[in-house]
């Protein structure tokens, strides 16, 4: 494939600094001394810093939190740049060695600053920010362009490796490459790319519930311990046992954890070794002693292993293992033919190094329990599952939409979470794996969706979904 530069000319946001006395308070000392106690995690001297006034409203544990949250974010700063000046703040970009975010900082004098918060950072691109951005983007259409300005902003700012990005527009399919599969390399993804699709799994196992009930073989109010070998006596509380409709809403009151017993997970090497040896059997065993503490369905908790459990009740309803219940009734019927729960060896060879937010290479860590939440996919693949899902007179679609749960902030229907936005009722799930991240998202009504990965296993993924979401709407 050839490798496209993006070239679009863009106006440089114009710089107009105030002459007012606030706008002379800019200290490049000052933010010198803020750089150098944030990388090197002096946060307490950083906390002096600020007002008496300020200090009343915050605390520094509280500071020290945020700042250190930030620092995992963005890595350690190598350089700041005032960009414009209200007269009240001040938006100064900072440049970190893994992300580029936006720092809204309000001095008081030329050595203490009043307040300060974070942003988002999206001023346009330079034109030599333009040339380093690598895709397949043929940039033919208005689509092509809209896409690459919002694709551009995330590939110079938040700075993965590869981003892959599929939309779907009236009913029709587009795919974007960006970066390289292969740090300090320009190796394009493609549409062969494979990717852990990670808890978008969810919404695989939540179809296949709705799809269970709609073929009558299970209620959604049934009790779990009935497709359970076993008594299972803690599967409930206060006589409220764990209904299917609750493991798949986000409500089961399980623990938010995949593995429900301690281990070491203090490397990828030591989790990994951990995986190899925790069977199917292990999970039962450490579901069997799980001690709820809640009424089930009545309070959100994000909880993999929950999933776990559905996964294996399907297998046992169906009498088959979860993976072919994957292939028999999604990923053949919509012709997923790259949607796997292995990869063969030559199915390897186009699945990508995933590195951590430090940019590490991550090993594998796989197991038995992959039988139940892990899935292979490309953005092709994935595109197809998204049409789908657009189908709402489908019965099977339509169950797994409804709200089940009405949790504030984390609404859900079977696996999928659900968002009322100004473009209109949305569908939405996030994935992450030891490789990658991704999200998925949809408006059914307005039949526009998209699907997007990077290999990068720690990736904010908010702004870019709700831009691009706005270019595909318009469009």
């Amino acid at each position: 494939m050839t490798i496209k530069r993006s070239y679009p000319l863009l106006l440089l946001l114009a710089i107009a600094f105030n002459t007012t006395a606030q706008s002379k308070l800019y200290n490049q000392a000052l933010q010198d001394s803020l750089v150098k106690f944030y990388n090197t995690n002096n946060y307490q001297q950083w906390y002096k810093l600020g007002s008496d006034e300020w200090k009343k409203t915050h605390s520094l544990n509280d500071v020290t939190g945020w700042l250190s949250w930030m620092h995992s974010q963005t890595g350690d700063l190598q350089s700041v740049t005032l960009v414009s000046d209200t007269g009240k703040f001040q938006l100064i970009r900072w440049n970190g060695a893994v992300k580029t975010t936006a720092f809204m900082f309000q001095p008081l004098s030329l050595t203490m600053f009043n307040d300060f918060y974070f942003a988002a950072f999206k001023e346009p691109l330079s034109v030599a920010e333009l040339k380093e951005v690598y895709s397949d983007n043929p940039l033919k259409t208005s689509l092509d362009s809209a896409i690459n300005t919002v694709a551009s902003k995330f590939m110079i700012y938040n700075k993965p490796p590869a981003l892959s990005l599929g939309v779907v527009v009236n009913g029709v399919m587009h795919v974007y490459n960006y970066g390289s599969l292969k740090k300090g390399e320009h190796i394009l993804p493609t549409v062969n790319t494979y990717y852990e699709i990670g808890s978008i799994i969810k919404t695989f196992t939540g179809r296949l519930l709705a799809k269970a009930v709609v073929d009558k073989k299970v209620s959604l109010d049934d009790d779990v311990r009935k497709y359970l070998h076993g008594s299972y006596v803690n599967l409930q509380y206060q006589n409220h046992p764990i209904r299917l409709k609750d493991l798949a809403s986000y409500t089961s009151a399980l623990p938010a954890y995949q593995i429900l017993r301690p281990f070491d997970e203090s490397t990828p090497l030591t989790a990994a070794a951990f995986f190899k040896t925790y069977t199917i059997d292990s999970f039962l065993t450490d579901i069997g002693r799980v001690k709820l503490d809640t009424i089930p369905g009545t309070r959100y908790t994000y909880s993999t292993g929950g999933f776990n459990l559905l996964a294996y009740v399907l297998s046992n309803v169906y009498h088959k293992p979860f993976p072919e219940l994957i292939q028999q009734y999604i990923a053949k019927p919509l012709s997923m033919k790259q949607t796997k729960s292995f990869l063969s060896v030559t199915d390897k060879k186009n699945f990508p190094e995933g590195y951590n937010g430090q940019g590490v290479l991550q090993p594998d860590i796989t197991g038995p329990l992959d039988t139940l939440d892990l899935l292979y996919s490309t953005v092709h693949d994935m595109l197809l599952y998204l049409k789908n899902n657009m189908e709402v007179n489908n019965p099977v679609i339509a169950l797994s939409h409804r709200q089940f749960s009405d949790a504030p902030n984390n609404e859900a229907g079977l696996g999928w979470f659900l968002y009322k936005t100004p473009l209109g009722n949305a569908i939405g799930k996030g994935g992450n794996s030891v490789h990658m991240s991704c999200r998925a998202w949809a408006i059914p009504e307005k039949k526009a969706g998209m699907i997007c990965f990077t290999n990068n296993n720690q990736m904010d993924w908010g702004d870019f979904v709700d831009d691009i979401m706005k270019v595909i709407v318009k469009n």
